[in-house]
């Protein structure tokens, strides 16, 4: 009986040293129920599976929204930066047209739209009989006094020619001087009777209106290269002369074109577009041509102000001056944001 008792205390201490697991009852377990065995496996693998696949989701996603983060950043990073650096230069150079390009533009406009008018009422003025001195018409009175003058001097007829354009110009010196001329169209007098007189001994013409047509541009052209012009507008006086050569012939071709087909007489609203267009298409052919599209503008606004209030342009009444040139400035800023705008949605493409 003690026997007995020994053998089974030996034997449960034997199981209990090989511990809990048996392989024998496991191998039994798995041939008995290797179906349920397998899908435990399976859903095991797939719960790890499906784990794995969502772990690494995330940190693609955290990866991809970090990197999309950092271009998007960099993309407005580098439009803030253009962006105020456009704005700063265009701040700038502003500024600097406001008291540069813009005022003389400004002034510059103005002052030949009202020139185009003086230039049409001084070709009146000399060709109307209407307006006679001592009985007959400025342009005939200025002939008759250089023949009387040529006929009483001596010499060659070049040396007569040249002595009784003098004694004109001192006659009609005399009567420029009493008359309220501006004191810049009285100093174009002498080179306009130069070239009417010259015209007139070439020819022996006595169509006025032809001769004048003719002297008035080339006046106004050597007076620009006289040494009595001295004003210094930036170009070079050759330039400036054919472009007042073209000015003058253009605003007298477009007068004509009105009053020699009609009674003489122009209406208003005419010779205001004759000024207008004469003056502009003058200062467009001055400027660069990578910048006559903003002078067209900067015109446009700034003839378009003058003509609505000139007294007030003329005198910067309420700052009326000042706003013109700003008004000017900034529409041409708007047009080149648009430009630049539209420039930024262009696709980029390689160029051959």
């Amino acid at each position: 009986m003690k026997r007995n008792e020994k053998l089974k205390q030996k034997l449960e201490n034997i199981d209990t040293e090989k511990g809990i697991f048996s392989p024998a009852i496991f191998r039994q377990s798995a041939k008995s129920q290797k179906v349920l065995w397998l899908f435990t496996t399976i859903g095991n693998c797939l719960i790890s599976l499906v784990v794995i696949l969502i772990l690494s989701s995330l940190t693609v996603n955290t990866t991809k929204n970090g990197l999309a983060n950092l271009f998007s950043t960099a993309d407005m990073e580098n439009t803030i930066k253009s962006t105020a650096a456009e704005s700063y230069a265009a701040y700038d150079n502003s500024i600097l047209a406001y008291e540069g390009e813009a005022d003389t533009l400004s002034k510059a406009t103005t002052t030949l739209y009202k020139t185009s008018g003086n230039i049409m009422d001084g070709y009146s003025t000399i060709v109307n009989d209407k307006i006679p001195l001592i009985n007959q018409t400025y342009g005939k009175f200025i002939i008759n006094t250089y023949n009387t003058a040529f006929n009483s001097a001596s010499g060659t007829d070049e040396e007569k020619h040249d002595t009784a354009k003098a004694n004109t110009k001192t006659i009609v010196k005399v009567y420029t001087d009493n008359s309220s001329m501006d004191t810049a169209v009285k100093a174009v007098v002498p080179y306009f009777i130069d070239s009417y007189l010259n015209d007139y001994y070439v020819s022996k013409s006595t169509d006025i209106p032809a001769l004048t047509a003719t002297a008035f541009p080339e006046a106004g052209k050597n007076y620009i290269l006289s040494d009595d012009f001295t004003e210094n507008l930036g170009y070079s006086k050759a330039s400036l002369s054919e472009a007042c050569y073209s000015f003058i012939e253009n605003t007298i071709t477009k007068y004509r074109s009105i009053i020699d087909n009609g009674d003489g007489t122009i209406a208003l609203n005419d010779k205001y577009k004759i000024q207008k267009e004469t003056s502009k298409e003058a200062v467009l052919s001055l400027a660069p041509a990578n910048e006559k599209e903003q002078a067209s503008s900067m015109f446009d606004v700034i003839i378009t102000r003058y003509m609505a209030k000139p007294d007030l342009f003329d005198g910067d009444i309420d700052d009326y001056f000042k706003v013109t040139k700003a008004m000017a400035i900034s529409e041409v800023a708007k047009a080149t944001a648009k430009d630049f705008a539209y420039f930024e949605k262009l696709p980029s493409f390689t160029v051959e």
